[in-house]
């Protein structure tokens, strides 16, 4: 048989990431401006001062991550993962905070559930996948 073609570089499931962390950005650059237009027209807020700083860190956090994916920089991984997690608490702070609410515990524990489910499967994909070894970590 032939030599396996090495896994390396932007392809494969690797794209499904770069991809969730492009449209995320965008959500989270969206979601800082529209809290710092709520504080601008609405009397103060530490709520709506404090989702707006968490949105622009995490905006900046997926854009520096995606700054090192496209230069194949080592860290993209480990900025992948954080910006993971960053996204997981916003999830939190935006959904629960309102769903508890409107549709109670049970339907809001198993969307975190799911979601939860989701940043972990990606984060061992990120930590276990060959291409991302030999795309970002290998010389």
């Amino acid at each position: 048989m032939g030599t396996k073609e090495q896994l390396k570089g932007i392809g494969g499931w690797l794209i499904l990431i770069i991809g969730v962390l492009i449209l995320n950005g965008l959500s989270y650059l969206f979601a800082s401006l529209f809290y710092l237009f709520l504080l601008a027209i609405s009397p103060f807020s530490i709520d709506v001062l404090s989702m707006s700083i968490f949105f622009s860190i995490t905006a900046a956090l997926i854009a520096i991550t995606l700054c090192a994916g496209f230069r194949h920089k080592k860290e993209f991984p480990l900025l992948a993962m954080a910006s993971m997690v960053f996204m997981f608490v916003g999830y939190i702070l935006t959904n629960l905070r309102f769903t508890i609410i409107e549709e109670g515990m049970a339907e809001t524990a198993g969307s975190l559930v799911g979601v939860l489910f989701l940043v972990i499967t990606w984060i061992l994909y990120l930590k276990k996948s060959k291409r991302v070894k030999n795309t970002f970590v290998r010389s």
